[in-house]
């Protein structure tokens, strides 16, 4: 079971992202992640793994469900809604480290990860299986095609545990 464990804080006042994280957001996936935290490549600290929870820290930027644009000033593209919010930052953040040697998980976990949180409270079922398809289908494509045929990649990431 999916449970957000803090305030989901942000804003949409970022000009080349949909969203700027205010807060440190914890979920906990129900699935055992170990202990590890990632660095993006200015070094600034991004996501932490510890059991099951799942934190994205604080100053994370990223555009929601994709495809989506910016024209006019106004973004065009997937709508999103909380829970889609939500489950693209956890996707997004995902896939960002997805190719780091010590990431726990595979691209299809994450993508099933981002459908159990659109999910999670059984409003939006349907919505769920829509947008998570659309990840299945769409996001090696997203990602190039590269990332699908590839296992991983031997990048350095702070392991600090077992999985």
């Amino acid at each position: 079971m999916i449970r957000v464990m803090s305030d989901f804080r942000y804003t949409a006042d970022n000009p080349r992202y949909r969203f700027l994280l205010l807060e440190d957001v914890t979920v906990d996936t129900g699935l055992e992640l170990g202990v590890h935290t990632f660095h993006d490549a200015a070094g600034v600290r991004r996501v932490s793994l510890c059991g099951s929870l799942w934190t994205v820290h604080a100053g994370y930027a990223w555009d929601g469900c994709s495809p989506k644009c910016r024209i006019a000033g106004r973004w065009v593209g997937t709508p999103d809604f909380e829970a889609s919010r939500l489950a693209s930052l956890i996707h997004d953040t995902g896939y960002q480290f997805l190719g780091t040697a010590c990431f726990p998980l595979r691209r299809h976990d994450v993508d099933c990860l981002f459908g159990h949180i659109i999910a999670r409270d059984g409003r939006h079922v349907a919505a769920a299986m829509v947008y998570a398809g659309a990840v299945w289908l769409f996001g090696g494509i997203h990602r190039g095609l590269g990332s699908v045929l590839t296992r991983r990649k031997k990048t350095t990431c702070f392991y600090h545990g077992t999985k």
